[in-house]
C-alpha cells in the first residue's frame, strides 16, 4: 500500500492529514527566493510537514484509501497498523524511511523523528477534481534556461527600513547630567536659608545656647536714662562715687517701691522668654538675689535686669563690678 501516495493527494485539498499512531502532516508555505548560485528566482511553494502529535485524532486517510483501493476500513485500518509498526521497529535501528511524493524519516539521538520534505511537490499547484498524482516537471533544455536567465530581470534591491534615531544620541552629555545633579540641590538649599534666614541665623536662630543674651540693637537704648538725668549720668569719675553704700541687715525687696524713680541694669534681652528666664536664674544663684526678667518691649524682646536701684550713682558702681561678660552688654534703664 502506497500511503505516502495517497497522503500527498489528501494534502492537495486538507490542511491537516493524520497518519493513525504515527503523526499528523500538513504543509508549509516557503516565500519564493533568489539562488545566487543559480541566478534564478525560486517560486514560492507549498512543501509538507510533519509533527508527532495529533496521531491519536480523527482522520480521512482510512476511508480515502478504502475508496481508493474498493477494501473495507476495517482491513484499511489493520495495514496501517502494521506499516505504522514496520516504519517505527526501522527508524529503532537507525533506518532512513522514505515514503513516496512525501519525503524522508530519520531518528535523532533525543529518539524525535526528523523529516525531510520531497522538494520536487508544490503544493500550491492546483490537483485535479479526480486526484491525480501529480507529475515530475520535465527538464528544461539548457538553451531554455538561458534565455530565462537572460530575460529574468534581476531583483529589486532590498529596501532598508529608515534607521529610528537611537534615544541614547538625544541624551545630554554626562558632565551636563552632573552639573545639574550638583546645582539644583544647591540651588534649592539657597532658598530654604533665603526664606528661613531668621531661623538659622537671626536672633532666634536655631543653635544658640539657651543662656546667651541677645543684645538688643533698637532705639529702645535711648531710654537708659531720662532726659533730666542726662547730665547725672555722663558725670566725671571724679564726682560719683562708686563706692556702694553700707548694706543694712535688712530684707533686700524683689520689686521696686511703686511710684519712685527706679534705675534697671539691664544685662540682657531674649526673643524666648524661657531663655530669659533661665539666664535670671542663673544670676540669682551667681548671689543677684533681684535678677528676673522684669518686661517685654514693643518687640517682643524679653529683658533681664540684674538689680534695680533708686540712685544712679548707686547702678552705675553696680554696673562697674560686674563680670567682664555682662559689665561689656550692660546698661541703666531709667523708669
Amino acid at each position: 500500500m502506497k500511503i505516502g501516495k495517497y497522503i500527498s493527494e489528501l494534502l492537495y485539498h486538507h490542511e491537516v492529514v493524520v497518519l493513525p499512531g504515527f503523526g499528523s502532516f500538513t504543509t508549509k508555505y516557503v516565500p519564493a527566493r533568489f539562488i545566487p548560485e543559480k541566478k534564478i528566482v525560486e517560486s514560492p511553494a507549498k512543501r509538507a510537514h510533519f509533527s508527532e502529535t495529533g496521531k491519536d485524532g480523527d482522520s480521512i486517510l482510512p476511508a480515502y484509501i478504502a475508496q481508493q483501493e474498493g477494501k473495507s476500513i476495517q482491513e484499511v485500518n489493520h495495514t496501517l497498523g502494521e506499516i505504522v509498526n514496520n516504519i517505527h521497529e526501522s527508524l529503532r535501528q537507525g533506518k532512513k524511511v522514505e515514503l513516496e511524493n512525501l519525503g524522508i524519516f530519520s531518528k535523532d539521538a533525543e529518539g524525535m523523528i526528523g523529516f525531510t520534505a520531497n522538494e520536487n511537490i508544490n503544493y500550491l499547484d492546483e490537483g485535479s477534481e479526480t486526484v491525480a498524482v501529480p507529475t515530475a516537471t520535465p527538464p528544461v533544455s539548457a538553451e531554455v534556461t538561458e534565455s530565462l536567465e537572460a530575460t529574468t530581470p534581476p531583483p529589486p534591491p532590498p529596501v532598508s527600513e529608515p534607521k529610528s534615531e537611537d534615544p541614547k544620541k538625544r541624551r545630554l552629555p554626562p558632565f551636563l547630567w552632573w552639573l545639574a545633579i550638583l546645582i539644583i540641590p544647591l540651588i534649592i538649599i539657597l532658598i530654604v536659608l533665603l526664606l528661613n534666614f531668621d531661623f538659622f541665623f537671626g536672633e532666634c536662630r536655631l543653635f544658640r545656647g539657651p543662656d546667651r543674651p541677645v543684645t538688643e540693637i533698637t532705639d529702645e537704648k535711648e531710654e537708659e536714662v531720662a532726659d533730666d538725668e542726662a547730665e547725672d549720668e555722663w558725670m566725671d569719675d571724679e564726682e560719683i562715687s562708686i563706692e556702694p553704700a553700707p548694706v543694712e541687715e535688712e530684707v533686700i525687696p524683689l520689686t521696686p517701691e511703686p511710684g519712685r524713680k527706679t534705675y534697671f541694669l539691664v544685662v540682657g534681652s531674649f526673643r524666648n522668654e524661657y531663655q530669659a528666664s533661665q539666664f535670671a536664674e542663673r544670676l540669682r544663684n551667681d548671689g543677684a538675689v533681684q535678677a528676673q526678667v522684669f518686661m517685654r518691649t514693643p518687640a517682643n524682646y524679653y529683658r533681664v535686669c540684674y538689680g534695680f536701684y533708686y540712685d544712679l550713682a548707686e547702678a552705675q558702681a553696680q554696673k562697674a563690678n560686674l563680670p567682664d561678660d555682662l559689665r561689656q552688654i550692660a546698661w541703666i534703664l531709667h523708669r
